[in-house]
């Protein structure tokens, strides 16, 4: 059978900790807080294995007991850092109870070694399966494959774990020395080898996904209201014509214009008109169902796209004029902004909406924003809160082209 000389592999889990520790120092040093805890994490894991490659040479209490101390420390620093990247709040107990557990009973199992081998496995499958957990709970949250390889590396971590306290329980192996030579040996620190290259890959991938997602998602985004933007929606719209092509499903846009806005930039300042427009921007994304998409064009203009309605044009506007009016209602009512001095302000702004149905066939971006425009201005023209649909296609069925 294959054996690997288990010096060579403490060094190559020294130097590759050490090399990994210091590649996310580098990263993360005044950008990611996370990546600096995992940095520590990888240090003092390799400071673990030197000690633990100088029993016999070093005191006990450094090659033993602090050395696996620090290796269990490093999986709690890799749990905290992946708690801060993810924003989640975790009990501390949880965490570092096993560095804990270990300083207290390694003492009082000094001569007992198979119990002190069959304690630190365990205490490695906690820790292995209390980072799985964490990325499960997760996992809709994360994007990309680094959460895959995460998963993956602690799987394939609990039997690494349990695999020599296991077969020493069962009589399979003698205890030996931990450097001993043999295929469990080599088995077990080629393990830990791979399961840091794996953590590592797994842990800066994670973390790039998930800045390029951020990244994306500010792009397409509205910086006031984190709605989606003008870029976004043009792309939501160019799909949806498409799909309703395909499926002949009618949709509909949207489009809100907010009355008595300029009132509030002028009597108060642009920051109270931010505020209503991200008080708007809440009333409009309540008001979405299913595959509803809202956002924002620009100034106090919103719109909404209805993707998916009927294959009926009548009930397909039926539908959207009662969206509409659960819009303008909620819209309606009397927003209560506070300026900088704290003092409250109660302010109506209605909504002009227009609506413009999204047409298999007939449509394409340009004229379904240009329908929904010309009908916002008929309503806002009219001096009435109420939506239309446009001429073209309310002349195909018989609704009136002004509704409310």
């Amino acid at each position: 059978m294959i054996t690997i000389d288990v010096n060579t592999l403490f060094v190559a889990i020294i130097l590759t900790g050490i090399v990994i520790a210091v590649v996310l120092t580098i990263v993360g040093r005044g950008v990611d807080n996370s990546l600096l805890y995992w940095a520590a994490g990888f240090f003092i894991n390799s400071i673990g294995f030197i000690l633990l490659a100088l029993r016999g040479i070093a005191p006990d209490i450094l090659s033993v007991l602090l050395a696996n101390i620090l290796i269990v420390s490093s999986y709690a620093f890799f749990a905290q850092g992946l708690q801060i990247f993810l924003k989640e709040q975790f009990s501390p107990l949880l965490i570092w109870a096993p560095a804990l557990i270990i300083a207290i009973g390694y003492p009082i199992l000094h001569q007992d070694i198979q119990t002190r081998i069959l304690l630190m496995g365990l205490i490695n499958t906690e820790q292995c399966l209390l980072l799985l957990m964490l990325l499960i709970k997760n996992n809709k949250r994360l994007v990309g494959r680094g959460k895959y390889i995460l998963m993956t590396t602690f799987i394939i971590g609990i039997p690494a774990a349990v695999s020599r306290p296991l077969a020493i329980a069962l009589g399979l192996v003698d205890i030996g020395s931990f450097n001993s030579p043999g295929p469990l040996q080599s088995f077990t620190f080629l393990s830990i080898t791979l399961l840091n290259i794996g953590i590592a890959m797994g842990l800066v991938l994670m973390q790039k996904e998930q800045a390029e997602a951020a990244t994306e998602f500010m792009a397409r985004s509205d910086e006031l209201t984190g709605l989606p933007n003008r870029c976004s929606i043009y792309e939501h719209i160019n799909q949806s014509i498409i799909n309703s092509d395909k499926t002949r499903i009618y949709g509909a846009l949207l489009l809100i214009d907010l009355d008595n806005f300029k009132m509030v930039n002028d009597c108060y300042g642009h920051a109270l008109g931010d505020e209503l427009l991200r008080e708007t921007s809440k009333r409009i994304k309540s008001c979405m169902t299913g595959t509803d998409i809202p956002a924002r064009l620009g100034g106090d203009e919103f719109v909404v796209l209805l993707t998916t309605l009927t294959t009926d044009l009548e009930s397909s506007i039926k539908m959207a004029l009662e969206k509409a009016d659960t819009l303008r209602r909620t819209l309606e009512q009397d927003y209560v902004l506070q300026t900088a001095h704290q003092q409250e302000i109660r302010h109506n702004s209605t909504g002009s909406i227009g609506v413009a149905i999204l047409e298999p066939g007939r449509q394409n971006r340009e004229s379904l924003l240009r329908e929904a425009d010309q009908a916002m201005y008929r309503v806002k023209n009219a001096s009435k809160t109420a939506s239309v649909t446009s001429n073209k296609v309310a002349s195909n069925v018989d609704i009136p082209t002004q509704v409310f």
